[in-house]
């Protein structure tokens, strides 16, 4: 070997320790290595090696492209979702609208799967919509009043409505499996878990279902006002109404183990994971509960404004707030990470955050929808939905690669006709071109 020339020290090395040494290099350097020799070359293509980069990187093969998609071997897969979240940071996507059948149809209800989306609308249905295409796919009928609540899984999707039913239908074929009668007013929300759904009502009861038989199994008494919200992830139902109290409860006795708040707390939202319960009360309070013991394992407060909405992903909780900011916390230190700021010209509420990897994603009255680094607390990108001045209403979900999004233009004595778009991050260059020729959307 001449002097000056670079020297193979890797390839005298077994593979388990050459592959080791590789597992400490970034992607984009191993990327590199890979061009210099043969040797490298193969050790940088070794399957193994890049399954570990995706286990840090907590990414799933499975999930690196929307369900219904083949699964890609680890390396595609880690670019893949490397390009995802470049896509996401920069603002590149595909828009796609949906085409709503009536101009003045007003979306009451939005929830998403990766490929599929649920709405319901004022007139008494619920469509299914390809998130790919934008089509419709197909339209449940059968409800005889406004639809106030749904969730979905692979084979089955559930309805709550103010006619007292909930509906059990064919997530395939959209039949109707079963109708679900018990509740004596509005069925308000509904949380599906396996086998069964948990429902809450105006009557004020919460009732606990069998989605295969059709039967209730349990009926949970005891709040004095109509159910908000109920969360159950298959031990301890979780429930918030409207009497601003917050109440666990053991469904096989029917009993309410703990009641978290009293009405003098004045609770405003409620979120729950199965292991956390966090609740707002006073606008301005968080607090963390501990699910199975009820205990209350932190208090965070200090911030002077209103606590508008509130997301939790494992130890990462993030509060949306009135003055346009979004603050994010650890809840096992109670600390406050980041105070997350837009541009200057970002001055309304905001109205809902959900969490996406290391993306927080707010929208705001003023039909915006705005992207933080949750972690390095950065303003990535803020997306103007609608471009008519006045409040509006902004109902998204967010998958790995899309963000759908319901826009209503609020009028002092209704809701204006609803339009639903789909931001696709996972589209190619050729594909993200075509948001170009989208009038209701502009990233900043």
């Amino acid at each position: 070997m001449e002097a000056g020339e670079p020297q193979d020290f890797i390839s005298s090395f077994p593979d388990e320790l050459a592959l080791r040494i590789l597992s400490y290099l970034d992607a984009k350097d191993i990327l590199q290595v890979a061009q210099t020799c043969q040797r490298w070359r193969e050790l940088a293509e070794d399957e193994g090696l890049w399954q570990g980069k995706c286990k840090v990187d907590r990414i799933d093969v499975a999930r690196s492209r929307d369900p219904g998609s083949p699964a890609d071997p680890w390396k595609s897969a880690y670019i893949r979702q490397h390009q995802i979240n470049t896509n996401w940071r920069r603002g590149r996507f595909r828009s796609i609208n949906l085409r709503l059948r009536h101009d003045d149809e007003v979306i009451t209800c939005l929830e998403f799967d990766g490929s599929r989306i649920l709405s319901s609308d004022s007139w008494k249905t619920i469509k299914v919509w390809s998130a790919v295409t934008g089509e419709c796919l197909r339209t449940l009928v059968g409800h005889a009043d406004i639809i106030f609540t749904m969730q979905m899984s692979s084979e089955i999707i559930i309805s709550g409505s103010l006619d007292q039913t909930l509906k059990v239908w064919d997530a395939e074929t959209g039949d109707c499996i079963h109708t679900l009668r018990g509740h004596s007013a509005g069925v308000e929300c509904v949380h599906l878990c396996g086998k069964r759904a948990v429902s809450g009502s105006q009557d004020r009861t919460i009732r606990v279902w069998d989605i295969e038989t059709g039967r209730c199994l349990h009926l949970l008494t005891g709040h004095r006002d109509f159910i908000k919200c109920v969360r159950y992830h298959g031990q301890r139902v979780v429930s918030f109404a409207y009497d601003s109290t917050v109440k666990i409860w053991d469904p096989e006795s029917e009993s309410c183990v703990r009641t978290l708040q009293g009405r003098a707390d004045k609770t405003s939202s409620l979120e729950s994971d199965g292991v956390h319960v966090v609740t707002v009360s006073d606008r301005t309070t968080i607090r963390v509960w501990d699910e199975a013991t009820g205990r209350c394992i932190q208090t965070l407060t200090g911030y002077p404004f209103a606590i508008s909405a509130v997301a939790l992903a494992g130890n990462i909780l993030v509060s949306g707030n009135a003055d346009c900011t979004a603050n994010v916390w650890d809840i096992k230190t109670g600390r406050c990470l980041h105070t997350l700021r837009g541009p200057a010209h970002m001055r309304s509420r905001l109205e809902s955050v959900q969490l996406r990897r290391d993306c927080v994603i707010a929208s705001a009255e003023d039909g915006t929808v705005t992207l933080w680094d949750w972690k390095s607390g950065a303003f990535l990108q803020n997306l103007a939905l609608s471009h008519t001045k006045g409040p509006c209403s902004i109902q998204f979900q967010v998958s790995n690669t899309k963000l759908v999004c319901a826009v209503s233009k609020r009028s002092r004595v209704a809701f204006e006709p609803t339009k639903v778009v789909v931001l696709d991050f996972g589209a190619d260059e050729k594909q993200q071109s075509e948001r170009q020729n989208c009038p209701h959307f502009q990233a900043g």
